[in-house]
């Protein structure tokens, strides 16, 4: 039996980290959240070589999702970073984002999600990329 892949997931909005868990949790993801960026620092060390892929939010108060994967990465350089936001064309406009970082625009379903969280694991091209509900 496949083990189930490990996604840590990042939002300041607790209304959204329980809805995103369900989602992922129902599509057969095993989901550890944080309600920011420095907590999930503090969890990507205590769990660091079980978390997959980073699901982050890319505002948020004190650490933005770029600086926690940015960090991140250098803790597990083999992670996969998925970011989410609600105004995809403003993140990619600030150059705050590596060329290759890939978003999820808000709001998505539940199968545009799970999808997605796959595409970015198998991900290894250098574009960026941004999904959304459409595709």
């Amino acid at each position: 039996m496949q083990e189930a892949v490990r996604v840590l997931l990042v939002d300041d909005n607790q209304e959204v980290c329980d809805v995103l868990r369900e989602m992922l949790e129902a599509n057969g993801f095993a989901v550890l959240v944080s309600k920011d960026g420095l907590s999930a620092l503090n969890v990507i060390e205590t769990y660091c070589s079980y978390i997959d892929i980073l699901l982050t939010d890319i505002r948020m108060p004190q650490m933005g999702g770029p600086e926690l994967a940015k960090r991140a990465k250098l803790l597990r350089p083999e992670m996969k970073v998925l970011f989410m936001s609600g105004d995809a064309s403003e993140a990619l406009a600030s150059g705050e984002l590596d060329s290759a970082a890939m978003i999820l625009a808000k709001p998505f379903g539940w199968s545009i999600l799970a999808g997605k969280v796959r595409d970015a694991l198998g991900q290894e091209n250098t574009r960026r990329r941004v999904f959304t509900a459409v595709e």
